[in-house]
C-alpha cells in the first residue's frame, strides 16, 4: 500500500506534529488539513505511558490523511529515553493500528527484521552531523541495499554549501530506483528541502500553519501548498530560483509557480538562501536550477560570475537575472526597463528632471534607463562621495539627500531598502517634497510605504512598487521562457498575498 502511494513521482507533503501531550497531539492529527501525510513523533510525548494501542487506533483514525509513526531515539536526535525494544514494540503496535508509514533508523539493532516484515511500509533513516561527501556516500548505499518504501537521509548543517555533497548522494539513490527524502536540517540550509523536492523527493517535510514544525528549516504547509504549488513539481521540470538577503519577504516564488501553473508550463521557482554568493551558486549548478533571479546585495556579484553579459546589465555594472547556459551563466537586468516602463506610462521622460534616492545596484539600473529615455537624472545619497562615484561612471549629476527640497524635481524614485519591511522609516523627511511630484517605490511590501502614504496628501503623484517589481518579473520570464507571462494571473496573486499579509498584520496590532 505504502509503496504505490508514494511511488508515482509526485512529492508528498508531510506534517510534523510533536506535542507531550496525548491530548494535544490528537488534537493537532485532527486539524491536519492540506497535508499528503501526517507525522506523529511519538518520542515527543513526555512519556511512553499515553503509547497504548488506543491512542494509537485514534490516531491513524482520525487523521485526515495517512499517518508516518516516528518514535526517534535520544541517540540520533529523539526524544525517547526507553530501551530499544521497548521503542521497537510502539513502530509494530503503530503498523498493527495501520499507519501507512513508520521510521525506522537504519542504525537501530533490529531494522533488518522491521524491514523483512513490512518492507513496503518502512521510511529508513539516517540523522548525521557528518558532511563529508564519502561518508554520505556511504550511508547512501546502505539505504539503496536496503530497498525501504522511502530512503531518508538528513544532515544537520549550517550552510547552504552541505547541499553539494548531498546532491551525490541523492543521486545515487535515486539511480537505484529507490524512492528518497534527502535534506538539510538547520535554517541556513533549509533550501535543501525545495531542491530535494524539485529533485524527485518523495517526502518533504513541513510545518503545520498551526503549532509551528519539528525541526529547524521544515516551512510551512500553506507556503508549500499555495505559493510554491510544490504538489505539481516533478523531477522533469526545469528549476528557477531566488537568491538575496533577506528573500523571505519576496513574492517572486509566488507569482513565477502561478505563472507556470496558469501555463501548465514543466517549470518551478523557488527561493534560495543567501550567504557567499560563490557557494549559492555552485549549489545551483549541482543540483540543475537554469535561471535565477538575484537581488540585494548581490547583484554586481552576479554580474562579475557571468560569462556573458547583455547590453544593459554591462551599461548597469549589476545583474538582476541569470541564465545557464552551456558555456555558463549569462547576466541580464530588467529592472531599469521596468522603472522606465513603468514612469512612461504616466509621464514624457525626455527633459524630466529625475532625482533617484540611492547609489545601490538598484539606483545604477533607473539611472542608466532613464538617461536612455532622455531625462536629466541626479543620484541623491545620504554618502555623497558614494553618488558622486557612480554618477561619474553613468554620466550624470549627484549630490546629498538635501538637494532633494532645495531643488525642483519631476520624478522622485526611491531606489533604497529604507522603507521596505518592518522598517518603517522614511528615505527623505515629507517637508522636503513640494506636492506635484511623480514618486516611485522601488519597494512593494509593505504595499504602501510610509513615504508614500505621507506623499499623496501633500499633492504628489505616488506609484507602487509592486508595479515595478511585477514589470520586472515580466521580464524574466521572457528571458527564460519565450513570449509573454501570464501578467493578470501574477498580478491578482502578489495583489492577494500583500492585502492578506496587511490583514493578519492589522488583526494582530489590535
Amino acid at each position: 500500500m505504502a509503496a504505490a502511494f508514494i511511488g508515482d513521482g509526485r512529492p508528498r507533503i508531510v506534517v510534523s506534529h510533536a506535542c507531550d501531550s496525548a491530548e494535544e497531539l490528537e488534537r493537532r492529527v485532527r486539524a491536519s488539513d492540506g497535508a499528503d501525510l501526517i507525522e506523529v513523533r511519538l518520542d515527543a510525548l513526555e512519556s511512553a505511558a499515553p503509547m497504548t494501542d488506543a491512542l494509537l487506533r485514534g490516531l491513524v483514525g482520525e487523521a485526515p490523511a495517512p499517518v508516518l509513526a516516528t518514535c526517534r531515539p535520544l541517540w540520533e536526535g529523539g526524544g525517547f529515553r526507553g530501551p530499544e525494544a521497548e521503542r521497537r514494540r510502539v513502530l509494530e503496535r503503530a503498523l498493527a493500528a495501520g499507519a501507512a508509514l513508520v521510521d525506522v533508523e537504519v542504525e537501530a539493532p533490529w531494522a533488518a527484521e522491521m524491514l523483512a516484515r513490512a518492507r513496503d511500509r518502512i521510511v529508513l533513516s539516517h540523522h548525521t552531523q557528518e558532511t563529508a561527501e564519502t561518508r554520505l556516500l556511504a550511508v547512501a548505499g546502505r539505504l539503496a541495499e536496503a530497498r525501504p518504501a522511502v530512503a531518508k537521509l538528513v544532515v544537520a548543517a549550517n550552510t547552504l554549501a552541505t547541499a553539494v555533497p548531498l546532491r551525490r548522494a541523492d543521486e545515487l539513490l535515486r539511480a537505484a530506483g529507490v524512492a528518497r527524502s534527502c535534506f538539510c536540517m538547520g535554517e541556513a540550509a533549509r533550501a535543501t528541502r525545495l531542491l530535494a523536492a524539485a529533485n524527485g523527493a518523495a517526502l518533504v517535510y513541513a510545518a503545520a500553519d498551526v503549532g509551528g514544525g519539528t525541526a529547524a528549516g521544515q516551512w510551512p504547509l500553506r507556503i508549500l501548498r499555495d505559493d510554491l504549488r510544490l504538489p505539481r513539481w516533478r523531477r522533469q521540470m526545469q528549476r528557477y530560483g531566488l537568491v538575496g538577503e533577506p528573500i523571505g519577504h519576496s513574492l517572486s516564488p509566488a507569482i513565477f509557480n502561478a505563472a507556470f501553473a496558469e501555463r501548465d508550463e514543466p517549470a518551478l521557482y523557488l527561493p534560495l538562501a543567501g550567504g557567499p554568493f560563490a557557494e549559492v551558486l555552485a549549489v545551483a549548478e549541482a543540483w540543475g536550477l537554469c535561471g535565477l533571479s538575484v537581488t540585494m546585495p548581490y547583484k554586481q556579484e552576479a554580474a562579475a560570475a557571468c560569462r556573458e553579459l547583455s547590453a544593459p546589465a554591462r551599461r548597469i555594472g549589476a545583474v538582476n537575472t541569470l541564465t545557464r547556459r552551456a558555456d555558463g551563466w549569462h547576466g541580464d537586468n530588467t529592472d531599469g526597463a521596468a522603472v522606465r516602463q513603468v514612469l512612461e506610462r504616466r509621464v514624457q521622460l525626455r527633459g524630466a528632471r529625475v532625482a533617484i534616492l540611492g547609489a545601490g545596484g538598484a539606483a545604477r539600473a533607473a539611472a542608466v534607463a532613464l538617461l536612455e529615455a532622455g531625462a536629466s537624472v541626479c543620484l541623491l545619497n545620504r554618502s555623497e562621495w558614494r553618488a558622486r562615484r557612480v554618477a561619474a561612471e553613468l554620466g550624470c549629476d549627484a549630490g546629498p539627500l538635501q538637494r532633494l527640497r532645495r531643488e525642483r524635481w519631476r520624478i522622485v524614485v526611491n531606489a533604497t531598502p529604507v522603507g521596505l519591511g518592518s522598517d518603517d522609516r522614511t528615505p527623505v523627511p515629507g517637508a522636503w517634497l513640494r506636492g506635484g511630484e511623480l514618486l516611485l517605490e522601488m519597494n512593494y511590501r509593505p504595499r504602501r510605504t510610509r513615504w508614500l502614504r505621507e506623499a499623496a496628501p501633500l499633492g504628489c503623484f505616488v506609484v507602487e512598487g509592486i508595479e515595478m517589481f511585477l514589470a520586472q518579473a515580466a521580464g524574466q520570464y521572457r528571458i527564460w521562457r519565450g513570449g509573454e507571462p501570464p501578467f493578470e494571473t501574477m498580478s491578482a496573486v502578489a495583489t492577494a498575498r500583500l492585502r492578506d499579509e496587511a490583514e493578519r498584520l492589522g488583526e494582530a496590532g489590535r
